[in-house]
């Protein structure tokens, strides 16, 4: 008994050994003999076996084994033909089989579904007085591929579960591979129809290659000699888009190309294929080439030979694919086949027996190689005694597992188990085991099954779990409402913020939608945004106001953005909503500021030009009349007190211009305007401005240099904003020194540069080194009480840093209490050959002018017989009056107005005034006024324009804008010059005689 069936397990062994094989070297199936092999290994009355299409809705009976009289009684009970029949799914089976591999049913009627209708079976298992019914799965990654169906004898059960299992395994692999096989002799199949049908818009490559002229192949020739004229002048002709997007080329590359060109990389090797290719006269390959980016490809290609009349070669025609890929899945195919070479390589881990003897003792009659990789033990190892991979088990997971073992063997149930195994190489790994166990007659039970090494598994779950514990952290730390809606408008998920919005649980707002959750109304405009995002699937950004269900309001910046998945499908919409009250209110309130700060920025500008307005009226008088009498006056003493006058008159102009320039400093406007000028001049000028003032106050002032000759030293610089700084800080130097000396220093320096540095020294009170840098703010000085004590608005030293810095220059002080203090200005300059030359020339026109100047001042219109006629306009008597003496030496006719209204009617009364010198601000009608109107009389009387100066002590630069847009020439501020009157007059002059020509 036992010797036949020790055989009997040798034989089945065999077989399965044998279909291994046969499966693996990838036979054709030939499933009649595998059911009919099959049922006799199981010992089964009868078997069939179904074949299930790829989309799973329909199976085929391909094989039913069982004696001929059960196939014809099975025959007529059901009226069909079992073999060959095509079967719609059977949901019910479907059910039923779907927990296990292998399904045992007490009758076939427990099987019966949609099928079969169950009175029918019922008569079929009781005319062929059937047994036990098995049903054995055949799957790959979850998918069914077929399934035995075995009829036991009544006597008979069903032992051979873990043959089946594993014979099974091996048959879903061969018919995954044949299918496979199958698939890709239909792609290849179709790939050559479309070559047929069209040529261009095949995916394989075709192309012609011609030979310049025929030639001889036959064993006559010298082979090798004709290989070297068909390498170089045998051409690509004709190719298709295939062709250049497998060598990566382009049209006007390919054109032309010959085998020296494709074969460039090994020439004797594709001479090699071209005589192949001509003894046969068509060839088919699979070859490595080289593309002509360098990389390499992998082409299956047929070829034939074109022959003229005559049997010569002309050429050949050429189909190819690019087969890199396949080549690629054949190798990992190859790859799979060797390590499915044998049984036990099919799955990963190790197959295995265990055979556990009733007393307690075990050991694996069989286990493959792959034991090593779990237990890193050899199958020799354990097969008598397994011990030795019990030793590996971890000793937190031993009890575990042996207590499982125990159970599995009592109550005959799947031993399922995972635990770890502490190895002496890859320390501490975790396994995953499965085995069916079955009792032997003697007692023993003997399990069939696999274990594999699931660390790799273990980590990555850890991972996600982990990644996920981070994520949801993440979202639930962000301040911002955050959630996912799947496609559908379903919510997946979302962070506590949003869950706070929606007034609900994060677990009751999951698995809802916005009509759940929120009023129809908000959920009719969620919903219209999510179907408009979706259409889009771009991101959506809008700002809108939400309620909370306390009744808060809030403003939101909310982003709706496509949800991809990991194969680029959109499966849902996450959105994003940030919190921007605050911050719009807070640009709402920067908005406003700036509104103020504008607002405030005007009214200062309005108050400075009303202010440069107010003291320039005076002004004009003060220094016109000063003017008119320092040329009258005869007595040099009368002469100097009037210069002072004049000069300290001058410098209360600056005074007002520093003012306007802090506006324009702060704004940005002002600019540099150079000349060329001897500084030595300008500290003389200054020392006669302060040397009153010095005396008055007790002190001595004075100007020293190192330069050998300063009076010719020249620079090239802007000489007003330098004497506006050094007037500043000696103004300063002078009023908060009370004894001891002011000097104004200057000297040379070089620093990348040649430059003029000026030192301002006094004996003053100096300043604390803490203050040092304050006193350069505006409307800041050293102390609090310092204002109180000497006056001043603290501006002095503020605008000179600013113009300092224009100049490209430097301004700092050094200064210690009690002692003094030295405020130094270093400003580069112009100097050298070239600049001296410039200098030079500039200085012959200046002097040229000057005397041109001083003659206009005897006369500048002598030369002209006609008076030029000038209507003056002005409010201010003692401004007409200085205007008027001006140019009472000159050849001139004035009429005089007091406001705009009587200029216009003036102007009215006699249209052909030369000039017209226009104040801005008068009474009746402003200048402005009176100019727009003059402007409209002459364009109704197609008058020539009359020259318009704008002569106002409105000196900003908005203030000259407006001159101009009325409608005026150009715009002289007052206090003005004689000189600039006199040049006024010129340039009048020169336009009239231009208009007489």
């Amino acid at each position: 008994m036992v010797d036949e069936k020790s055989l009997k397990e040798k034989e089945t062994l065999q077989m399965i050994l044998d279909y291994s094989e046969i499966f693996i070297q990838g036979h054709e199936l030939d499933y009649e003999q595998i059911t009919a092999d099959f049922s006799r290994i199981c010992e089964a009355k009868a078997a069939a076996f179904n074949l299930y299409e790829p989309d799973g809705e329909y199976f085929t009976t391909k094989a039913f084994n069982c004696e001929q009289w059960l196939v014809n009684k099975a025959k007529d009970l059901l009226g069909i033909d079992v073999v060959g029949k095509r079967w719609m799914h059977d949901s019910i089976k479907a059910e039923k089989i779907k927990a296990k591999t292998i399904t045992r049913f007490q009758s076939l009627v427990d099987l019966s579904g949609d099928v079969l209708p169950r009175t029918i079976v019922k008569q079929l298992e009781n005319a062929l007085d059937l047994g036990e019914t098995i049903v054995i799965k055949i799957t790959k990654n979850n998918k069914m591929l077929g399934d035995f169906t075995l009829i036991m004898p009544k006597d008979k059960a069903f032992e051979q579960e873990g043959i089946a299992e594993i014979f099974c395994n091996q048959l879903g692999l061969a018919i995954e591979r044949q299918r496979a096989e199958t698939l890709l002799l239909k792609e290849k199949e179709s790939s050559q129809k479309m070559l047929e049908l069209f040529f261009k818009q095949s995916l394989s490559g075709f192309f012609f290659m011609m030979l310049d002229e025929p030639i001889e192949w036959n064993d006559n020739i010298d082979k090798e000699r004709t290989l070297d004229y068909v390498f170089a002048n045998q051409r690509i002709t004709k190719f298709n888009q295939a062709m250049l997007d497998q060598y990566r080329l382009k049209e006007d590359e390919i054109l032309g190309l010959t085998p020296n060109d494709f074969f460039q990389h090994d020439i004797e090797r594709g001479r090699d294929v071209w005589r192949e290719f001509f003894d046969k006269g068509h060839l088919h390959i699979d070859t490595n080439e080289m593309r002509f980016d360098g990389t390499q490809m992998w082409i299956e290609g047929d070829y034939i030979c074109l022959y003229d009349d005559k049997g010569r070669i002309i050429g050949h025609f050429g189909n190819q694919q690019d087969i890199t890929a396949r080549k690629q899945a054949e190798l990992q195919l190859a790859q799979r086949d060797q390590l499915l070479s044998t049984l036990s390589k099919q799955v990963p881990g190790v197959i295995y027996q265990y055979l556990l003897r009733p007393d307690g003792s075990g050991y694996l009659p069989y286990a493959s190689d792959g034991i090593w990789d779990v237990y890193e033990v050899t199958p020799d190892e354990v097969k008598t005694d397994a011990s030795k991979a019990y030793s590996r088990i971890h000793p937190e997971d031993y009890d575990r597992v042996i207590e499982a073992i125990q159970q599995s063997a009592r109550q005959l149930n799947i031993w399922d188990d995972e635990h770890r195994v502490n190895l002496p190489d890859k320390g501490i790994r975790w396994l995953k085991g499965l085995a069916r166990p079955e009792k032997l007659p003697d007692g023993s039970i003997l399990w069939n099954g696999y274990i594999r090494d699931i660390t790799e598994d273990k980590k990555t779950q850890d991972a996600v779990k982990h990644q996920n514990a981070l994520i949801t952290s993440l979202l639930d730390s962000i301040p911002d409402m955050i959630f996912f809606k799947d496609n559908n408008g379903v919510f997946l998920g979302c962070n506590p913020a949003f869950a706070e919005f929606a007034g609900k649980d994060r677990a009751e707002i999951i698995g809802k939608t916005d009509y759940d959750i929120f009023s129809e109304e908000v959920a009719d405009l969620y919903a219209k945004q999510d179907k408009l995002m979706l259409a889009n699937q771009k991101p959506l950004r809008v700002e809108e106001w939400l309620t909370y269900p306390d009744g808060r309001h809030i403003l939101v910046d909310k982003l709706k953005t496509p949800y991809w998945g990991q194969d680029g499908e959109l499966i849902g919409i996450l959105g994003v909503s940030r919190d921007i009250t605050a911050r719009k209110h807070e640009e709402q309130m920067i908005i406003e500021a700036k509104e103020q700060a504008e607002k405030a920025s005007r009214a200062k500008s309005e108050f400075l030009s009303n202010m440069s307005h107010e003291i320039r009226t005076p002004l004009n008088a003060i220094l016109g009349l000063t003017e008119v009498l320092e040329a009258e006056l005869d007595k040099p003493t009368n002469k100097n007190y009037l210069r002072i006058i004049k000069n300290n008159g001058t410098n209360l102009l600056r005074i007002i211009n520093d003012t306007l320039d802090l506006s324009k400093i702060e704004a940005g406007k002002l600019e540099a305007h150079s000349t060329r000028f001897i500084p030595w001049e300008l500290l003389q000028e200054i020392h006669t401005t302060f040397s009153i003032q010095a005396r008055k106050k007790g002190l001595e002032f004075e100007i020293e240099t190192n330069i050998k000759t300063p009076e010719q030293l020249h620079v090239y610089a802007d000489k007003d904003k330098l004497r506006q700084i050094l007037i500043n800080i000696i103004g300063n130097a002078i009023k908060f020194t009370h004894n001891g000396h002011v000097k104004l220093i200057m000297e040379q320096y070089a620093n990348g540069t040649d430059g003029v540095r000026y030192i301002v020294r006094d004996t003053g009170i100096g300043i604390a080194e803490e203050d040092l840098e304050k006193i350069f703010d505006s409307f800041e000085q050293a102390e609090t009480g310092t204002s109180r004590t000497y006056g001043g608005s603290g501006l002095g030293l503020a605008i000179a840093r600013e113009l300092t810095k224009l100049l490209e220059g430097r301004l700092y002080a050094v200064s210690k209490v009690g002692v003094g203090s030295q405020f130094i200005v270093e400003i580069p300059c112009k100097q050298g050959e070239d600049v001296a030359k410039q200098i030079a020339a500039k200085s012959d026109n200046d002097d040229i002018a000057d005397k041109q100047i001083a003659d206009k001042q005897t006369t500048i219109l002598e030369h002209d017989s006609d008076n030029l006629k000038i209507l003056l306009v002005d409010d201010n008597t003692d401004n007409r009056l200085l205007v008027e003496l001006y140019l009472k030496s000159q050849p001139v006719t004035i009429d005089i107005a007091e406001n705009g209204q009587q200029a216009v009617d003036l102007f009215l009364k006699n249209d052909k005034y030369d000039l017209i010198l226009m104040d801005i601000q008068m009474p009746v009608m402003d200048g402005l006024d009176a100019t727009r109107k003059i402007r409209r009389l002459e364009q109704d009387r197609r008058l020539t324009e009359t020259y318009i100066v704008a002569f106002s002590a409105y000196a900003m630069q908005q203030d000259i804008d407006k001159s101009i847009q009325a409608g005026c020439n150009e715009h002289i501020g007052k206090p003005a010059r004689k000189k600039q009157i006199l040049e006024l007059l010129e340039r009048i002059q020169n336009i009239s005689k231009d208009d007489s020509e």
